[in-house]
């Protein structure tokens, strides 16, 4: 994989409590590198989240999220919950190095590939991408991102799942 920018980010529809917009925030404000939240912060039914420390960029074209995930060298889901992680799965294939919440879902996926934290702990968030980005951790940085990078497709999803409309953010 190529260089990576000195960019942590996460995509989600924030404005979702179970995405865990807040644990995102506080870990930015923890971290000396920006921490972008991509994905809307205002829901269908008026429900907002204001980030303070978090670059928010609301939604934005597909393209322009993979471009973001293909220069990016951390990506970050707190999530309380996830049915599957569209946006590791994609973060994981353009190359960037996996923060998840520490939730079955993502043990299941990505075990041996990430690095784990508390979904309830922005400290911990921002430990595992201190631990990620610092020079003695770089080997470290380097295998995972090779190992997610040669994982088939199929070792990535779960097969029970199926989503015939997935939105792109």
């Amino acid at each position: 994989p190529a260089a990576r920018e000195h960019l942590v980010y996460a995509a989600a529809r924030w404005w979702d409590d179970g995405k865990n917009a807040g644990v995102l925030d506080e870990a930015a404000r923890l971290l000396p590198w920006p921490m972008l939240a991509l994905g809307d912060t205002a829901g269908p039914q008026g429900q907002t989240v204001q980030l303070d420390h978090a670059r928010s960029f609301g939604s934005l074209p597909h393209e322009t999220v993979r471009s973001i995930a293909s220069r990016a060298a951390i990506f970050v889901s707190p999530s309380r919950y996830e049915p599957f992680g569209l946006a590791a799965l994609e973060a994981a294939s353009g190359g960037a190095a996996l923060v998840l919440s520490d939730i079955p879902t993502y043990r299941e996926l990505w075990d041996g590939a990430a690095r784990f934290a508390s979904p309830e702990s922005p400290e911990a968030f921002a430990l595992q991408v201190q631990l990620l980005r610092s020079e003695e951790h770089t080997s470290e940085l380097q295998s995972r991102r090779n190992l997610v990078c040669r994982l088939p497709l199929e070792k990535k999803k779960p097969t029970s799942l199926h989503f015939p409309s997935v939105p792109s953010y």
